[in-house]
């Protein structure tokens, strides 16, 4: 673990390809420690607990999500990948990364006329199924909070049937354009029915309401904080830890984070921006 005791400069490391320090065996790779190391997350402790992901645009908050669901792939899990941005080149790596599993990708398009099917066929075969819905047309943005109703829905129901079932991840790319009475009750609920998420968002500000607010940031043990520059965030994200110093926040390198796992000591993990080319 780093020592954040005292404020200091993180190191700056040469790019690296993340893919060369896959190892399931070990457990997940999230980035290189303070030591230029590779850490690992047990793949167990993942798959039960809810991930925040915080940190301004362009910090490297997409970059680990690929990096992270790139492995739950080849961990035979099914993977649900929403894209509010829309961004053609975030759905080709994870294609690649289905491909190189040898599982099913699914492109979901909620501007267009789309099959319902590759959701159960998520569920049922593993790979990935890619959502692109949007930030800006209010018809998609209901459109991606209905079909994640739907997910919680299906998870649920074959939780009934048998206790035996495959693992599910979502990834939600800016999480306030999800936020729903059903999207709350499935964070906060949804770990009981085989599903974890990663829930990435700028700033504490899109949570715009206390039950917002309490489902993310109280249903969410595992945290990756990115660069920050705005007082209510880095004064919030200090409050995770005495041991995070705001000095230190607001001058992350790119891909640089503060990894936090149910303790009061924050590592210092470097990630690479080669994993997004």
């Amino acid at each position: 673990m780093s020592d954040t005791s005292n404020p200091h400069r993180p190191k700056k490391i040469e790019p690296y390809n993340s893919m060369d320090f896959i190892d399931l065996n070990q457990g997940v790779f999230l980035g290189l420690n303070d030591d230029l190391q590779p850490r690992h997350i047990p793949l167990k402790h993942l798959q039960t607990q809810h991930m925040e992901i915080l940190g301004v645009s362009g910090s490297g908050k997409t970059v680990v999500s690929h990096l992270i669901f790139t492995q739950l792939i080849q961990a035979n899990e099914g993977v649900f990948f929403f894209d509010s941005k829309d961004n053609g080149i975030d759905a080709h790596l994870l294609e690649d990364s289905c491909k190189n599993a040898g599982k099913p990708f699914y492109l979901l398009n909620l501007h267009k006329t789309i099959d319902e099917q590759a959701i159960d066929e998520t569920f049922k075969k593993g790979g990935c199924c890619y959502v692109v819905g949007s930030m800006r047309n209010p018809a998609v943005i209901k459109r991606q909070q209905h079909i994640l109703a739907c997910i919680f829905q299906l998870a649920e129901s074959r939780t009934s049937v048998t206790s035996s079932v495959r693992p599910i991840a979502i990834n939600l790319d800016e999480v306030k354009y999800y936020l729903s009475p059903s999207t709350l009750e499935g964070i906060a609920l949804s770990k009981d029915w085989g599903v974890h998420m990663l829930l990435a968002h700028q700033s504490i500000t899109d949570l715009t309401n206390e039950p917002a607010f309490i489902a993310v940031t109280e249903n969410t043990p595992l945290k990756l904080f990115y660069r920050s520059c705005l007082p209510c965030d880095m004064s919030w994200i200090q409050g995770q830890s005495a041991d995070l110093h705001p000095a230190i926040l607001s001058t992350l390198p790119i891909c640089a984070s503060y990894f936090c796992d149910n303790s009061r000591v924050p590592e210092l993990l470097y990630g690479s921006p080669l994993t997004s080319r």
